[in-house]
């Protein structure tokens, strides 16, 4: 599976080079072109810059791919965060860099600096997953936020250079110098992530005494992976075992990528069973070619904290259960971080819930 992905990424790469390659450069005095081929950048870099525009092309989206990944690794590994310099303006600074190394010789349409932007965060995702920092699932749920910010940074450079293009310099120099001063106050900024809950729900045809053996501890689950989540990696459950009863027992869940130790603060027999969470695994094992990554956020960001489960009596042999798990994500924006891990839990929920009701439908 995994080469096959890795193969599907290649011919991507090749069709999006391919694309680039076929599209034409929109001559000046278009609608959506310049009046005029007047150099916008700098002597120096125009001397840098090839002046084919194939050529220009990709020599700016490997220089807005390098920019980006040089301030990803030193974000991460100088301040350890997954937050807003790393997924807003490390996309926007790649865009930008695009819109503008493709401007050196003659000024780009919006067109070709939303091609430039988008190819070059490809590229340096690219160039995360050859490096063996970033896994390719990682980099997926990136994309979506990392390419809409990218350009927005190609759009921002591309109205700057065809409304004032005196104030570009003034808009490079504020982003060299803003961008290292936010990655080094922004640990700082940054408050304690939230709490954040997950409820999910199921009705079985089973009488609550049945659903309670089978919820407390089961064996291996059997089921095939219904999830792409968990095809593509994510932690799933596999096992439950308690050990002990009652307040303070210790119950352990065996996941894909390791172990849940977790211990027990309620015990209504038939009713209700919670537990907090005193170990977690990572939360997703990672597709790569290598033998072993392990970026950062597999350690430490996402956080599970406890879990609560209901057993309500919907007549003699009716239950539903309800489940409801809290924990807590460091990874921002929060709120497009927590899309991916809701998704993540409520997988979660519905592969054990669905194994409750198999067992406990079998046993009535």
């Amino acid at each position: 599976m995994i080469t096959f992905l890795l193969l599907a990424l290649l011919v991507v790469s090749l069709l999006l080079w391919i694309v680039a390659v076929k599209v034409k450069t929109i001559p000046p005095g278009t609608p959506d072109g310049p009046t005029s081929c007047t150099p916008i950048g700098p002597a120096w870099l125009r001397l840098l810059i090839p002046v084919d525009p194939l050529a220009e092309l990709l020599t700016a989206v490997v220089g807005a791919a390098l920019v980006g990944i040089s301030l990803v690794l030193l974000a991460l590994y100088a301040t350890r965060q997954y937050a807003w310099v790393v997924f807003i303006l490390t996309p926007f600074t790649v865009g930008f860099a695009a819109s503008l190394l493709i401007s050196c010789h003659c000024a780009p349409t919006r067109g070709q600096c939303v091609r430039a932007a988008s190819l070059a965060v490809f590229t340096a995702s690219l160039g995360f997953f050859v490096l063996g920092a970033e896994g390719f699932v990682c980099l997926l749920m990136a994309a979506p936020l990392a390419i809409l910010c990218a350009i927005v940074g190609a759009l921002v450079a591309f109205l700057v250079q065809h409304s004032r293009r005196e104030a570009l310099p003034v808009t490079v120099g504020m982003l060299l110098c803003v961008l290292p001063l936010i990655a080094t106050v922004e640990p700082a900024l940054l408050a304690a992530p939230p709490p954040l809950t997950v409820q999910t729900s199921i009705e079985i045809d089973a009488p609550p005494a049945t659903v309670w053996a089978h919820l407390v501890k089961f064996e291996p689950i059997a089921a095939p992976l219904d999830s792409w989540l968990f095809k593509a990696g994510v932690a799933y459950p596999i096992s439950a075992e308690l050990r002990g009863r009652g307040v303070g027992a210790v119950r352990v869940c065996e996941f894909s990528t390791g172990t849940f130790v977790e211990t027990i603060r309620q015990w209504d027999v038939d009713r209700e069973l919670a537990f907090t969470i005193d170990e977690a695994p990572p939360p997703l094992r990672e597709w790569t070619p290598y033998e072993n990554v392990h970026p950062p956020h597999l350690h430490g960001y996402f956080l599970p904290e406890s879990a609560d489960f209901r057993l309500v009596a919907l007549g003699v042999h009716r239950t539903r259960l309800e489940g409801t798990s809290v924990y807590r994500n460091r990874m921002w924006p929060v709120g497009y971080w927590r899309l991916w891990s809701d998704a993540m839990v409520k997988q979660v929920h519905l592969r054990v819930f669905q194994h409750v009701k198999r067992l406990a439908e079998a046993d009535g």
